[in-house]
């Protein structure tokens, strides 16, 4: 399982009662005005990176974090970990896309007439011949 955005979670949370109680800040204040920590979002933004891969400068990582920072709306935190990196969001959205065109593949083979003509001369779809039209 992957890690969700914290958009996801709030919508879950607030739509599915996924996390109760759920407070979108970091802290929040209980029926008696005691601070605790949330059960939710984070402010903090891991990054995990290639052990093969250089650190990058503190003006880059400051550069990176006021941009996000910005397009949210708050200020964030950053916390870069090494290691082994599985996939990143880029080659999981292509493996997405790929999957997607597979099925759609199989979505036009499932059509006897199709089937039959290109059988009938050997023939194959080509993956960019594709289009999805909405319906």
């Amino acid at each position: 399982m992957s890690i969700k955005p914290d958009v996801w979670i709030k919508r879950k949370a607030e739509s599915e009662g996924m996390i109760e109680p759920f407070s979108e800040n970091q802290v929040r204040v209980d029926d008696k005005g005691e601070k605790l920590i949330s059960y939710g979002v984070s402010k903090t933004l891991v990054l995990k990176k290639s052990d093969d891969l250089i650190n990058p400068t503190e003006g880059l990582k400051t550069e990176f974090i006021e941009s996000i920072g910005a397009r949210l709306g708050y200020k964030i935190s950053l916390a870069i970990e090494s290691g082994d990196v599985i996939a990143s969001p880029a080659f999981m959205h292509e493996q997405e896309v790929e999957e997607q065109l597979n099925q759609d593949k199989s979505s036009l083979l499932e059509n006897p007439v199709l089937k039959d003509i290109l059988d009938s001369f050997d023939g194959k779809i080509i993956d960019e011949s594709i289009t999805k039209v909405s319906s």
